[in-house]
């Protein structure tokens, strides 16, 4: 189920439906009965922000790099269970390479995104990354910047990936939905 936003959680109701809680704090409830659907308009409004959020993503990727054979990929209707919660494994959907991350809790594959190409590593602290970018926030020690940089690779949780980045450098937990929409 496409999402406008990063799914941080996943469970099934006991009628059957799903529901799912995600970082732009709303919590969503997909029905397969048309009785208890939401009406045509807001099901299409909900599907036109998940296609710009997906349009948003598929612009800042780069196109160089090593491409993925998705011949090679299994399809995802066909896909094994993970291995463990949060595995994130590459799949072929309708002949295009997606991420998906699998949930134990709710025994399913759940889509991350598009695989938009690889654009070489990076290295930082002696570690390679997919993107290294430049982070620069407010230092009221000393009234100046302070540059860092994030390094992550792709497929990364964005949470994870901005809660190690805060815990390193020592900064506010505030910062945490900044960077992870960043990344």
């Amino acid at each position: 189920v496409p999402h406008p936003c990063t799914v941080w959680c996943v469970a099934t109701l006991a009628n059957g439906d799903l529901v799912t809680g995600g970082s732009d704090g709303q919590v969503r409830i997909f029905t397969a009965d048309a009785a208890r659907m939401a009406p045509q308009v807001v099901r299409e409004n909900y599907l036109e922000q998940t296609e710009q959020v997906r349009l948003a993503i598929a612009n800042k990727a780069s196109n160089s790099g090593q491409q993925v054979d998705v011949n090679k990929l299994a399809k995802i209707y066909e896909a094994p269970p993970g291995n463990a919660d949060g595995d994130v494994r590459m799949f072929n959907k309708e002949g295009q390479a997606w991420v998906y991350q699998w949930s134990s809790l709710s025994g399913t594959w759940v889509e991350v995104g598009e695989v938009m190409g690889d654009g070489g590593k990076e290295e930082l602290d002696g570690k390679l990354y997919d993107r290294v970018i430049p982070v620069e926030l407010e230092d009221p020690s000393t009234g100046g910047l302070r540059k860092l940089k994030l390094g992550f690779n792709n497929g990364d949780n964005p949470y994870l990936v901005a809660q190690d980045f805060v815990s390193k450098h020592e900064l506010s937990e505030n910062h945490v939905q900044e960077i992870a929409d960043f990344v």
